[in-house]
């Protein structure tokens, strides 16, 4: 985990979770989790990206309509994704620009209840491949 990243992002500690490239974590998203300015509840992990390594990055979920962010060190918009795995579920496909310390927000669409959800960071040629549909509108990256 990169440092200045809490003060960065003036998140709580307990928020951050590493996800090692080639691995999920199964988790749930509660009331008690951070909230973004849409009042919408996210869990954060940060993961150590290689520059021009490209990385795939699936929020899954049978309980709610996720959303992905991808942010830099610094907490800029790098990318976003609402329904780019499939269904509702969330897809991120990117090429890394820098090596260090990136962060994934995994959020929802609407604000709701606590619910379970898979969230995976792994090389593209690892995951199979799943037909996505896009919503039309998309939301504006986190601020």
């Amino acid at each position: 985990m990169g440092l200045g990243l809490a003060s960065a992002l003036a998140l709580p500690a307990r928020a951050q979770q590493q996800i090692p490239i080639g691995t999920s974590v199964t988790g749930q998203i509660q009331l008690s989790d951070p909230v973004l300015s849409d009042q919408t509840h996210y869990k954060l992990f940060t993961f150590m990206g290689t520059a021009g390594q490209t990385v795939q990055i699936d929020l899954l979920s049978a309980d709610f309509d996720a959303y992905l962010y991808l942010r830099d060190q610094n907490g800029q918009a790098i990318a976003h994704d609402d329904d780019g795995g499939g269904g509702h579920n969330a897809r991120i496909t990117q090429s890394l620009s820098y090596s260090g310390m990136y962060q994934i927000l995994a959020n929802t669409v609407g604000q709701g209840r606590p619910a379970r959800s898979r969230c995976s960071c792994v090389p593209p040629r690892k995951c199979s491949r799943v037909r996505s549909r896009s919503r039309s509108a998309r939301r504006s990256a986190a601020s």
